[in-house]
Formats: C-alpha cells, structure tokens, sequence
C-alpha cells in the first residue's frame, strides 16, 4: 500500500549517490540498495532504522516521528519501536491484520513476540489505521528530508499567489457548485461568495495568466494547478503546502495533535441540498465578516480550511 512513500524514503537516503554506493555504505552485498529501491526486494522496519543510525540521519528522523506519530525511534530497535506504538494507540482488530496487512494470526502473534519483522510498508499502513497520523509524518519527512528539492519556481509562484490572494480557496470551493445557465461565472461565484465581481474577474485573469487553469468549452473554470510538475519533488506538493502556509501563518503552535479526517456518509438529495444552501450562506457570511473587520484592530491571522462537498454519483 504504501510502496511508493517507501521509494521516496529511500531516494531521499541515497540524495545523490548512485546505488552502488549505497551498497558500500550500508555494507550490503551487491545490488542489495538497487533491489530494495525498485521494490524488489522487501524493506522492513529494522532496515530502516539501522539504514537511518548508519547514514547518520537517526536524529532528524525521530523528530518526524515524535512530532507527527508520538513515538521515539532514537537508539531502538524495531521491537521497541511496535512496543511503544501499542503502548500509545492500542492493538488493531485481526480483520484489519488479515485483510489489509495480509497477516495470520500466528504470524501477527509472532510480530508481537519479536520473532519475526514488519516491512516498512505494513508499518506504514499499521500507522495509518491505528493512530490516523500517517500523513502528518510524510509532511514532517517532507519539511525535514525534501525542502532542498522544492527549488522549483512554478511551485513557490503558485504558493505565493495562494496566500497573498486567500479569496482563492473560496472561490476554488464554490466551483464544485453548479451554477444556472442564464448566470455567467463571475455573477454566479459572486452570489455564492460575496466577492466582489471585479475581484473575482481580476483573479480569474490571473490565474489563466499563470496557467493554473483554464475556461472551459461550457464557460467553467477549471483548476489544474495538481498537474504542476512538481513529481521531481518526489512528494505531493499540498503536505509541503500546507506545511508552509502553516509556517506563515503561526508564531507559534503545538501541532502534534493536529489530525485531518474525512466524514463520508450516505445521505439523501434533500440533505445535500440542504447543506449546498449552508455552505452557500457560509461563504457569504463569512466574506462579509472579513470584509467589514477593522483594519487598527487586527492583530490575530486566520488560518481557515475551506471544505467543499462533492457528492459521488
């Protein structure tokens, strides 16, 4: 499952040696670091420790995992790593360790014992499951590991743009909400928002000018500001964009239990309507707030996630 954030991983331990290289370095027989980074060969959990104690990034790595997960990999071994996890979230179900990490019961009972090992993959998707913070750990490698590699200038033009223009989540939300057809676009985004039409027309031409979108044939704006190249990165850009618009934003702030989750529910026609109306009022509500606050009395910065619902058909 999680295959690819191991690739990365080990990209970023390599940085600009070749494999054979990181086969003297490591002290593995031939072609060993070329097997595990193609997939090949399986990467577990102790590798990953010892790989981080031998290439001297031990450190940096259990600050990735103290501040996201909770858990201390300083000096440990694979055992007391799992020990303190369990200690910390508890045990899974055996529906999850059969069906997702692939595990008999006499195997996940001898992993507890610690007579045999978990892949770095299945320890990934054991974190996901029991403690819901996986992403919060890859943004922290990403900050700690791959901040030198997002040099890319397309990818700090379209963070600025977003934060000096913080209509632009509003706006990007209420394109999920079909408009009439007798409105043109920038009306119907005014009705919705409450932004003005001149600044929804000034940052529609703005972000045609910088290629994070275009019109499409039926009169739509359609973002792809996803399809930036920024795969050299080797992470998806919104955990580095939302590391940065957190940096920015906060003096200060204890974010070790900050978690994303996602409610997906069925619900009828009548509901998702009922909440489109919500969400509608919400943005008018909340443009007008902002748009009337006194200018000498501002001395806070908010920092607000705007949720738009998509309704699967």
């Amino acid at each position: 499952m999680h295959e690819k954030d191991v690739f990365h991983i080990l990209k970023s331990f390599r940085e600009d040696r070749d494999q054979q290289e990181m086969d003297k370095l490591l002290s593995l027989p031939k072609t060993s670091f070329h097997r595990l980074e193609s997939g090949y060969k399986k990467f577990y959990l102790n590798d990953f420790l010892e790989f981080s104690r031998k290439l001297g990034v031990e450190k940096r790595l259990d600050r990735c995992f103290k501040k996201s997960i909770g858990v201390s990999i300083l000096e440990k071994n694979e055992s007391q790593v799992l020990d303190e996890f369990f200690d910390l979230y508890g045990e899974p179900k055996m529906d999850f360790v059969e069906e997702d990490l692939k595990m008999s019961s006499s195997t996940w009972w001898r992993l507890k014992k610690h007579k045999t090992s978990i892949s770095l993959s299945d320890f990934f998707t054991l974190t996901k499951y029991q403690s819901g913070k996986f992403s919060n750990f890859m943004a922290e490698f990403a900050q700690e590991f791959l901040k030198d590699r997002f040099a890319n200038a397309k990818f700090y033009e379209y963070l600025n743009f977003v934060s000096a223009n913080p209509e632009f989540g509003i706006l990007s939300a209420a394109l999920d909400i079909e408009r009439k057809r007798d409105l043109d676009l920038s009306t119907h985004l005014n009705q919705l928002t409450g932004v003005s039409k001149e600044r929804i027309e000034s940052l529609i031409h703005e972000i045609l000018k910088l290629g994070y979108g275009k019109i499409s044939e039926d009169g739509n704006l359609v973002l792809f500001h996803e399809k930036l190249d920024f795969r050299q990165n080797h992470v998806d850009y919104s955990w580095h964009f939302g590391r940065y618009v957190l940096q920015r934003a906060l003096v200060a702030n204890d974010q070790n239990f900050m978690r994303r989750s996602y409610l997906i529910k069925a619900i009828s026609p009548k509901a998702k309507n009922e909440i489109i109306n919500l969400q509608i009022q919400f943005y008018k509500d909340l443009t007008s707030i902002i748009e009337l606050d006194k200018e000498e009395d501002l001395d806070q910065v908010l920092l607000l996630s705007v949720v738009s619902l998509v309704a699967k058909q």
